[in-house]
């Protein structure tokens, strides 16, 4: 497993919360000094969480940690390749597959050449004929489906649910920006979003939400 800086990992907390009870093997230790922590939580009774401490590295060796229901939560942005590693092989993702990741452009006179600057934190996910999506945004260092209830919370949320046609655009993997319009579609339930996209954009919606689209036309510039 390859190692970042110290500066990088010190301090560092993964948060994990399980709703069955992980088994911890024989062997497993405390974390130590400089080490990242991870701390995972299951409820031991109604009114009662539990909670065990351990370093990222031995994360592996917890059972019964479910990706599709467990939560996790990480303490910085940027994060560390280890702990990709180590989330990755117990099956968390930080991105959903295929996922198209990008930038909005909220005004007709922004250029994508300056809006798509740095990491993006939204992406689109799209459907077979490449027509609708859903929208994801980056929660605490994960990719999720982005419900109607949490639209206005996002600063291209208020002009899309307004009907504006916006701007969306993404790097291609040769380097070349694809810029495609985007216009609010009809919302989906959670069964609705796993027989259209598959089940896992249906795992990271909120079990009681309902799933934003957008239909997706290219820009003709």
């Amino acid at each position: 497993m390859a190692h970042a800086p110290a500066a990088t990992i010190d301090g560092w907390r993964v948060a994990i919360w399980s709703e069955t009870r992980p088994s911890v093997r024989a062997g497993t230790r405390e974390p130590g000094p400089g080490e990242i922590k991870a701390v995972v939580g299951w409820p031991a009774s109604a009114t009662e969480p539990r909670t065990c401490a351990l370093p990222i590295s031995e994360l592996s060796r917890l059972g019964g940690l479910d990706p599709r229901t467990a939560q996790v939560v990480l303490a910085r942005h940027d994060v560390p390749p280890e702990v990709e590693s180590v989330l990755r092989a117990i099956g968390f993702e930080r991105e959903i597959p295929e996922q198209v990741p990008g930038w909005w452009l909220l005004h007709e006179t922004e250029t994508p050449e300056k809006a798509a600057r740095g990491r993006p934190a939204s992406a689109l996910l799209l459907n077979e004929d490449r027509t609708r999506a859903l929208v994801l945004v980056e929660v605490n260092g994960r990719f999720i489906v982005l419900s109607t209830r949490a639209l206005w919370s996002y600063t291209f949320g208020p002009p899309l649910a307004q009907g504006e046609t916006l701007r969306f655009v993404a790097r291609e993997p040769d380097g070349a920006l694809n810029v495609r319009r985007l216009t609010l579609g009809q919302s989906l339930a959670h069964d609705a979003v796993r027989e259209a996209f598959g089940s896992e954009p249906a795992h990271r919606l909120r079990r009681d939400g309902q799933a934003v689209t957008v239909h997706v036309t290219p820009d003709p510039r």
